[in-house]
């Protein structure tokens, strides 16, 4: 029995090969330098606001994940790549606004502590002393007195 595979089928088999190995690699598409460009920018912006101190988990995960999706890049793994830029760029925005909520909850616990301070010092207890000190004035009729009153409030 001769099992000769026709050459005719054997093109059409590389062909198809070729057509799904092509469909493969076109299907990652191209680099994705603008989803990168935007969670390197949401990243910068939430570091401005100091979410690596006010916000460090959602930081931190930021920022693996964009190592992962450079890391991804350079395997050619462009939709892999994609994706992992846009969850960067969207853990990135999430640190910066808890960061951006925990400043200014910190900026209002400070402002309640002045004003309760300030509140304190207000409601204090004033005293005041009065001293009158009589002196007598030289050349002049005796009985005769200049008085001086000095009144003052402790610190």
């Amino acid at each position: 029995m001769n099992h000769r595979i026709p050459f005719r089928s054997l093109r059409v088999v590389a062909a198809a090969s070729v057509a799904v190995l092509l469909a493969a690699c076109a299907s990652q598409g191209d680099i994705p330098t603008a989803n990168l460009a935007v969670a390197r920018t949401s990243l910068a912006q939430a570091e401005a606001d100091n979410a690596p101190r006010l916000a460090p988990v959602e930081y931190q995960n930021a920022r693996e994940k964009l190592v992962r999706a450079d890391e991804a890049v350079r395997s050619r793994r462009y939709t892999d790549a994609r994706v992992l830029a846009d969850e960067s760029a969207a853990d990135a925005d999430v640190a910066q606004r808890k960061a951006r909520a925990v400043a200014a909850s910190n900026t209002a616990i400070d402002a309640q502590r002045s004003n309760a301070i300030l509140s304190s010092e207000i409601n204090r207890p004033q005293t005041t002393t009065t001293q009158t000190v009589v002196t007598p004035v030289p050349g002049v009729a005796p009985g005769t007195q200049t008085t001086t009153t000095v009144t003052t409030q402790p610190q």
